[in-house]
């Protein structure tokens, strides 16, 4: 896809700006556990398939 997209995403790549609070940003396995220690007390509910 790379080659054929010249972007590691592929196809069309848009911005959706959302408040500070929702953002959330999980770059470690410690960031997930917190993030998925907060949607429990939350009862945050997730749109993508558990991985």
């Amino acid at each position: 896809m790379l080659e054929r997209e010249s972007c590691r995403v592929g196809g069309d790549v848009g911005l959706h700006v959302m408040p500070k609070p929702l953002s959330l940003e999980i770059d470690t396995p410690e960031d997930l556990a917190l993030v998925e220690a907060i949607g429990r007390e939350t009862e945050f509910q997730s749109s993508v398939a558990d991985v």
